[in-house]
């Protein structure tokens, strides 16, 4: 079951929880992951709006803000892809019967 180049790395779908629970784990953490990086997309423009977008102040914080956004955006999605792969993993009652 190959997920991609980093799947192996962070190894998000190694644990001895319920799959469905680490399932839920690894999507809430992804959604607090990229809650900072919006949070943080935000505070950058509120240093743009205060300083002026040509400022050199400014410029520092958005080159920080790209640096430290990327890596937690790249990790979110990891882990939602782990979450989508567990949760095809295990036990699962058979679907309701329509009628």
């Amino acid at each position: 079951m190959s997920g991609g180049p980093l799947s192996g790395l962070f190894r998000y779908g190694e644990s001895e929880l319920d799959p469905a629970v680490q399932a839920e784990v690894l999507l809430e953490s992804a959604r607090n992951e990229a809650r900072a990086a919006i949070l943080e997309a935000l505070v950058a423009i509120g240093f743009g709006l205060f300083l002026g977008f040509r400022s050199a102040g400014f410029q520092a914080v958005a080159w920080f803000a790209v640096i430290t956004v990327l890596p937690l955006l790249i990790d979110s999605q990891l882990r939602r892809s782990a979450a989508k792969r567990l949760l095809g993993v295990g036990p699962r009652p058979p679907p309701a019967r329509r009628a």
